[in-house]
C-alpha cells in the first residue's frame, strides 16, 4: 500500500506522532521523517491487530479444586457474551477436567479460580452452572461472584471458522507454567477444531480447557485433549471444542431449551438434535442387509472420521444416547434409565425409530 506521507504529515504533528522545532524543520533529512512515520504507523497498526500476551494473561485462569490444591494445572478463561441485549462474563472450562475430591473422585460443581489482576494472582470462588457431555462437547460453563467479576479481563468469542492453514494461537497452563503456543489449523469438523502442537508432549498437562485464539485475540476454540502418533512426535494433534457452542451453553444456563441444542451430522447431512448436556454414548453401523459394520461404546468423544469412512457401505444408523447432570450434591453421570435409542436410515435420510431403552442391539422394521 502506498502512503502519502506529505498529505499525512500534519495529521500527524497535530496528533503528537512526529514532533519537529520549526527552527530545525529544514536541517532534517527527508528519510529520518519518513522513518518515524513510518514507525508510528506500524506501531498503532499492530496494536490494533494483535492482543498482548500480557493482556492475554489475564483472560485465564488456573482451575484449583476445594482445598486449593491439585496434582496438576488445569486451565479456564473468562469471556463475554450477550444474551437478550444483555452483555455477562462466564468462565469457561473443560468438562473432563472438572475439579474433583481427592476421595470418592466426585466431581463438585465449586472451585477456586487462581487469576492475574492488578499485577498479582488472586483468587476467587468460581461454580460450575451448566454442562456438555466430555464424550462430545466437552465443555463447563462457569460463573464468578458478581462482585469479583470486576477483577476479570474477558475475551471475546467469534464463530468465525478459521480456514485450513490459518494461524492460531493458545495459553493455558502447562506444568502449572502459564504457556503460550502457536498452531496451524489442519481440519474442521462439525464440533472442533484439529490443530498442530508445537511443544513437547511432557509439557501439555493442564492445557486443557484454554482458548484457541486468532491472531487477534479472539476466541475460536476451547482446547479439550491431543492425540498422540507413535514415533512421529511431529504428527501430533490437538483438539478444541468451536467456541460458538459456548453460547449454546450460556442459552441452557437461561434455560432457553428451544436454543440449547446443537445437531449431529454426518458430512452435510443431519442426522439428529442433541441437547447440550446429550452424548452419544454407544453407535453401530449395519449394511443394506443388517449385518453389523462399525461398532463403538463411547469411551473417548465421538470418532467422525472413523464413522464417515464407514458410511459409504452404511444403510441403519443405531445411537444410543446418553445424558450427564448432577446426582445428589455434586456427581456427574450418566443414568442408563435415562438413555433412548435413535435408528436412522442412511439411504433414505429419516430416523425409523426413536423411543427409550437402552438395549445395544436395535429393532428393525
Amino acid at each position: 500500500m502506498f502512503i502519502n506521507y506529505k498529505s499525512i504529515l500534519p495529521l500527524l504533528f497535530v496528533m503528537g506522532l512526529v514532533v519537529v522545532p520549526s527552527h530545525a524543520e529544514q536541517h532534517i533529512p527527508p528519510g529520518r521523517i519518513v522513518k518515524a512515520v513510518t514507525s508510528a504507523v506500524e506501531k498503532a497498526a499492530a496494536r490494533a491487530q494483535i492482543t498482548s500476551q500480557a493482556d492475554l494473561a489475564k483472560s485465564v485462569f488456573r482451575v484449583l479444586p476445594t482445598g486449593g490444591t491439585s496434582p496438576h494445572a488445569l486451565s479456564g478463561f473468562v469471556f463475554k457474551t450477550t444474551y437478550q441485549g444483555k452483555e455477562e462474563i462466564f468462565g469457561a472450562i473443560a468438562a473432563h477436567a472438572m475439579p474433583t475430591e481427592f476421595l470418592g473422585g466426585k466431581i463438585l460443581p465449586q472451585f477456586t479460580a487462581r487469576v492475574t489482576a492488578d499485577n498479582r494472582e488472586i483468587d476467587i470462588p468460581a461454580t460450575i452452572v451448566q454442562v456438555s457431555s466430555p464424550y462430545m462437547l466437552d465443555m463447563a460453563l462457569v460463573k464468578f461472584n458478581p462482585a469479583d467479576e470486576k477483577l476479570l479481563s474477558p475475551l471475546t468469542l467469534t464463530t468465525k471458522q478459521p480456514e485450513i492453514g490459518t494461524s492460531l494461537q493458545s495459553i493455558g497452563f502447562a506444568d502449572e507454567k502459564l504457556t503460550f503456543l502457536k498452531h496451524i489449523n489442519k481440519q474442521n469438523t462439525l464440533t472442533s477444531l484439529r490443530v498442530s502442537l508445537d511443544n513437547a508432549r511432557t509439557e501439555r498437562a493442564g492445557m486443557c480447557g484454554g482458548p484457541i485464539l486468532t491472531r487477534e485475540g479472539k476466541v475460536v476454540g476451547l482446547i479439550t485433549g491431543d492425540k498422540f502418533t507413535a514415533g512421529n512426535p511431529a504428527a501430533d494433534i490437538g483438539f478444541a471444542t468451536k467456541a460458538s457452542y459456548l453460547r449454546t451453553l450460556v442459552d441452557a444456563y437461561h434455560g432457553d431449551i428451544a436454543r440449547a441444542s446443537f445437531p449431529l451430522k454426518l458430512g452435510e447431512h443431519k442426522i439428529f438434535d442433541l441437547n447440550v448436556d446429550e452424548h452419544v454414548s454407544a453407535i453401530r453401523l449395519f449394511d443394506e442387509h443388517q449385518n453389523s459394520v462399525f461398532d463403538r461404546v463411547m469411551i473417548y468423544k465421538f470418532p467422525y472420521n472413523a464413522v464417515m469412512a464407514q458410511l459409504p457401505q452404511t444403510r441403519y444408523i443405531y445411537l444410543r444416547i446418553g445424558r450427564v447432570f448432577w446426582n445428589g450434591r455434586a456427581l456427574l453421570q450418566t443414568d442408563p434409565y435415562e438413555e433412548y435409542s435413535v435408528l436412522y436410515d442412511w439411504k433414505e435420510k429419516k430416523v425409523i425409530r426413536h423411543g427409550w431403552g437402552n438395549k445395544f442391539l436395535p429393532i428393525f422394521r
